[in-house]
């Protein structure tokens, strides 16, 4: 579960909506502008642990080669999960 510091909260709809498009969003540009390695960009996970730490939101890109079984069974290309 997401954490605030020791408090744990439950995410919003919204926020994780958020986060998929942003990573959506970046998929779509390094898409179009990484021309030598455009496959490397298939899907992204965001991993969300303390947000109170500057890094409690974790990004992981990728191409297909390397796709993580939870993206390929669930048949999406951006997923934000907790840690």
């Amino acid at each position: 579960m997401a954490k605030y510091d020791t408090e744990e909260i439950e995410l919003t709809p919204r926020f994780i909506e958020a986060l998929q498009e942003v990573m959506i969003a970046e998929l779509e540009m390094m898409g179009e502008q990484d021309h030598e390695d455009a496959e490397c960009w298939t899907w992204g996970i965001c991993e969300i642990g303390d947000l109170a730490d500057g890094r409690g939101l974790s990004f992981q890109f990728g191409g297909d080669e390397d796709k993580p079984d939870i993206l390929t069974n669930s048949g999406v290309e951006a997923m934000a999960i907790e840690t």
